[in-house]
């Protein structure tokens, strides 16, 4: 059955064939200000109108523009409509993300189709990363400077270059994460340079100039800007997204019902970001990024050794490979505070999942359906119970993700004593794995 979809897709693909429409920028790949404004509206279009917009890239380059924005007149550039598809969300309030800061704590939320969502604490790796970042790369349109490799297994930088020839292979990419010399990803893959020089912020844009300039909708990158790109710009800060302050993370996909999220090799796993409806099947989609998700020394293996770094292990808290575990001087359940520049996340302490006032509790990275949390508590991907799009639909998610990276929170009942979770948490019930103490 041939399905029709939002400009989503169709402001940069009309060619289709028997079953579906294919994928192609506008003027066959020719980058530019159009395709950026058809993606953010919502239109179905007919076969013949689509035929008709297809057309016009057999054109001059001077006259495609013109035309197409006579086939599909809501390419013109208005903003798009507030139920629209193809929007997102930030990762979570107050909290900041990707490589500079780890796993987002706090409470995690994504609008999808223009909905919302939100869900359990989704991580505790906190400050840390790279303080520089390298060029921030636009993903409003392809550029020369995409390899398009985001997420690829490799062991070396060429694996990874393709036409822009400046990917890299992430496995000689180390970054502090509460005080750890932490390895991202567990198992080598593609990714766009990260931040080396001082003054730069990122290698993606969280923002689109025109239709989001606050970055309150998700971003692709390393390729054009939407969800047929291999990478997700996460923001550096979610807080408040800022132009080119983003860093490119290998993509992941997943559905409603706990099935397996798809897109991150060896060990690494999905983080959950957000959702997206297609506005024709109502399928929901949720996306996500990879990160290393180790559990025992032996899944550190696929990392190459470096020189005089001696042998990796896994810092279990986190799910990260290291040369240089670190022991904590905290447990799991224990209080635990972010606030001001010596902490116990930047002396080590404990993996801390704290909230909008940088004060938490310790607790531990886990996956779902992986080694269990400590007895009573639970593995939390911070995926929510239900879904809400701006169009009123209310989705309900069947399970967690079998797989998801999460963090092992306390179980507690609705109603009960505060001293039932612990210090700086309480009880809610908006996870889809149930009641459990959130900061």
């Amino acid at each position: 059955m041939r399905v029709a979809r939002s400009l989503v897709t169709a402001g940069k693909s009309f060619v289709s064939d028997s079953t579906s429409f294919a994928v192609r920028i506008v003027g066959r790949g020719r980058p530019g200000a159009l395709r950026c404004k058809c993606l953010n509206h919502v239109k179905l279009y007919g076969d013949s109108v689509l035929q008709e917009a297809d057309n016009c890239a057999s054109k001059a380059c001077a006259s495609i523009d013109s035309c197409v924005l006579a086939a599909l007149p809501d390419c013109s550039g208005a903003p798009p409509p507030s139920g629209g598809s193809g929007s997102g969300s930030r990762i979570g309030p107050g909290g900041s993300s990707g490589i500079t800061s780890g796993r987002t704590s706090g409470r995690s939320s994504g609008s999808t189709s223009g909905g919302s969502a939100s869900g359990a604490p989704s991580a505790g790796m906190s400050s840390g990363g790279p303080t520089a970042s390298g060029s921030a790369g636009s993903g409003n349109a392809p550029s020369p400077r995409d390899d398009g490799t985001t997420g690829k297994p490799c062991k070396t930088d060429l694996e990874c270059q393709t036409v822009a020839g400046v990917n890299r292979c992430s496995s000689d990419y180390t970054v502090s994460i509460t005080s750890v010399p932490a390895e991202i990803w567990g198992t080598g893959v593609c990714i766009k340079p990260l931040p080396t020089a001082a003054g730069q912020r990122g290698n993606c844009d969280p923002t689109d100039p025109v239709n989001d300039p606050t970055g309150q909708f998700i971003h692709f990158c390393d390729g054009p800007d939407d969800p047929s790109s291999p990478g997700i710009c996460i923001a550096a800060d979610t807080a408040a997204p800022s132009p080119g302050a983003g860093i490119c993370y290998p993509k992941c996909t997943f559905k409603t019902d706990g099935t397996p999220a798809t897109g991150c090799l060896g060990h690494n796993a999905c983080v959950s970001v957000t959702y997206l409806m297609d506005p024709m099947t109502n399928v929901v989609t949720g996306f996500g990024f990879c990160h290393g998700a180790c559990s025992q020394d032996s899944e550190c293996a696929d990392l190459p050794l470096l020189p005089n770094a001696g042998t990796y292990h896994c810092q279990t808290d986190l799910g990260s490979c290291t040369t240089t575990p670190v022991q904590r001087t905290k447990k799991i359940g224990d209080a635990c505070s972010g606030v001001g520049t010596v902490n116990d996340a930047t002396q080590g302490a404990c993996n801390c999942a704290v909230g909008t006032a940088n004060l938490g509790f310790c607790t531990s990275v886990c996956t779902i359906g992986g080694a269990p949390c400590p007895n009573g508590w639970v593995c939390d991907s911070g995926q929510p119970a239900s879904v809400t799009f701006q169009n009123g639909a209310k989705v309900p998610l069947t399970k967690p993700t079998t797989g998801m990276l999460g963090t092992c929170a306390a179980t507690c009942a609705a109603g009960g004593p505060p001293t039932q979770c612990p210090p700086n948490s309480m009880c809610a019930s908006s996870s889809v794995v149930g009641s459990d103490c959130q900061t």
